[in-house]
């Protein structure tokens, strides 16, 4: 490895977008993506001139061979603002989308019933299902037991032994057959729907024989884009955003580019990374103990264990001064994070003539994602999530620390068994360089129809320095002047469509959490907004104990 600073960094910043489940047409999420966070964002080109030749917020759609498909094109920018030279014009962006709907676009129905077996097959008592998602798992079972009773009734009633038993009045019961009809029609109107999104859900969630090849193509497709971005030396940073099951997609690209990478950054003793390294880990620390979770989690459960032997409880509300003090830690963390990553991203590795930047990944946007549940989706439950993590095969931010050897000083590092005069950062230290940034829409078990079930926070399960934001995206047109918070999965970049005044309040957010510019004062706005959430969300869960301590002692 050349572990020398590159002489000029890239003036360009690569934006990856990875679509979630269903027949996604290429091109479809990526155009809406840029016309919001781009285009008719105002404050990227604020104290610009305008150019001669076209407006600062102009988009150019080029092909570009990188994404490994004839279908799409990359949107490339004008220069925005310089967020460190007032009237000057900055960096360029170039958006890119990961289609991988094609992959799984042979998913049938027997791979969505699969998978929805498995699903219902859980232990409620044994704390496999959350309770989230209780509610929605109760309705699921109640229908399949309801289908399953309407269609024995109707054929029983055909069999003339019966008809002189004690059933005979429940079976002869006029409804039978047409409430038969009414959930095969509603089946047969659905069955099509569920196989094309959920199917992917199916494919790609469920690690069984026929699907590995399909989770393996689909990884494979992100990884040779993450790694031409990697070696095209055109860009100085790239962010991926994943949306929906795109973001369980963006979180396995990012451990498996981060583990290929960690491999060949070797860190002399005298390198300033190893500073910047040591900053990083003792800002993890200090946001782990306050939010009184271990660097290093015990070994104290098995996968196979119960499940409620991790389930952990409801936050408590926090104090509007522990608020204060969670944010400082989370915004001193990122910071650190932000630093290494620009030290990793002018280290140049590769043989002579060919080097390029070894890490560029700054930053992960997750929208709608259902990791909230991956001790539901990912794993059987709790205790297999956590082993999983202290295993490193998913990635915690902060990462999982290891005791250094000869002391007990957690760290990311350790030395290189083939250079011991090196040091390398361990394979799930991926959040170390890169911030993460989640917006949900969280909503409450019994209205899973309001908001977005399929989101949440991830904080919990994947460590305090992922910065989850509770937004709330609203529907237009028509259908949004009666429901306006109606599943609301699919909108968190859906701009108003008159476009006047300021921007919603959850576009705001997704352009605080993107931050293209890496400006650091956006950062701090960030930081602030989640604060701001985090305050209300303690005072609605006081107000709530409140009014349950209120009916208890009634």
């Amino acid at each position: 490895m050349d572990n020398k600073n590159a002489a000029a960094a890239p003036d360009k910043v690569a934006v990856v977008i990875i679509h979630g489940m269903g027949e996604q047409r290429p091109m479809e999420t990526l155009r809406g993506f840029v016309e919001t966070l781009w285009e008719r964002d105002s404050s990227l080109f604020k104290g610009l001139a305008k150019p001669p030749d076209h407006e600062n917020w102009d988009t150019w759609s080029k092909p570009d061979p990188l994404t490994g498909s004839s279908e799409l094109r990359r949107i490339t920018t004008a220069r925005a603002r310089n967020p460190h030279i007032s009237d000057r014009p900055g960096i360029r962006a170039d958006f890119f989308e990961l289609h991988w709907a094609d992959i799984t676009a042979d998913s049938t129905w027997g791979d969505f019933t699969l998978w929805f077996k498995r699903l219902l097959w859980r232990n409620p008592f044994g704390c496999e299902v959350p309770k989230r998602v209780m509610f929605v798992w109760c309705l699921l079972w109640l229908t399949s037991i309801a289908v399953l009773i309407s269609g024995l009734s109707t054929a029983l009633t055909k069999v003339p032994v019966l008809k002189d038993t004690d059933l005979a009045g429940f079976l002869n019961w006029g409804g039978w057959g047409w409430m038969t009809v009414a959930l095969l029609v509603f089946g047969a109107t659905v069955k099509a729907f569920l196989t094309a999104y959920f199917g992917d859900v199916a494919r790609y969630v469920s690690a069984s024989p026929r699907n590995i090849k399909v989770r393996q193509a689909a990884r494979d497709r992100g990884l040779k884009l993450l790694r031409d971005l990697h070696a095209s030396g055109a860009y100085g940073r790239v962010i991926i955003v994943g949306h929906s099951l795109g973001s369980i997609l963006a979180h396995d690209l990012l451990a498996l580019a981060w583990a290929e990478a960690a491999g060949n950054i070797q860190i002399a003793d005298d390198d300033d990374i190893l500073e910047a390294i040591t900053e990083c880990e003792n800002a993890g620390i200090e946001l782990l103990k306050l939010c009184r979770e271990k660097p290093t989690p015990a070994a104290t459960v098995s996968r196979h264990d119960h499940g409620c032997i991790c389930a952990k409880p409801a936050d408590a509300p926090r104090s509007p001064e522990d608020v204060r003090t969670l944010a400082q830690k989370l915004g001193t963390y990122r910071e650190a994070q932000r630093n290494l990553f620009r030290l990793l991203s002018e280290v140049e590795v590769g043989p002579s003539g060919q080097e390029r930047s070894a890490w560029l990944v700054s930053d992960l946007v997750t929208l709608g994602s259902p990791l909230t549940h991956a001790n539901f989706l990912v794993a059987q439950n709790g205790c297999e999530l956590h082993e999983m993590m202290q295993s490193r095969e998913i990635l915690r931010a902060p990462p999982v620390y290891e005791a250094k050897k000869g002391s007990h000083e957690p760290t990311f590092t350790f030395r290189s068994s083939k250079a011991p005069e090196f040091t390398q950062m361990h394979h799930a230290a991926a959040f170390a360089p890169v911030r993460w940034t989640n917006l949900h829409d969280i909503t409450s078990p019994g209205m899973f129809l309001r908001g977005d079930m399929i989101s949440g926070p991830v904080a919990s399960d994947y460590g305090p320095g992922a910065l989850d934001l509770n937004v709330r995206p609203l529907r237009q047109g028509f259908l949004g002047g009666l429901f306006p918070r109606l599943f609301t999965h699919t909108l968190y970049w859906s701009y108003p469509r008159d476009g006047k005044g300021q921007a919603p309040g959850y576009i705001e957010a997704l352009r605080l959490a993107v931050n293209v510019l890496d400006d650091p004062t956006i950062e701090q706005q960030l930081i602030q907004m989640f604060e701001a959430d985090l305050s209300k969300a303690s005072a609605d869960a006081a107000a709530t104990g409140a009014e349950e301590g209120s009916s208890a002692q009634g």
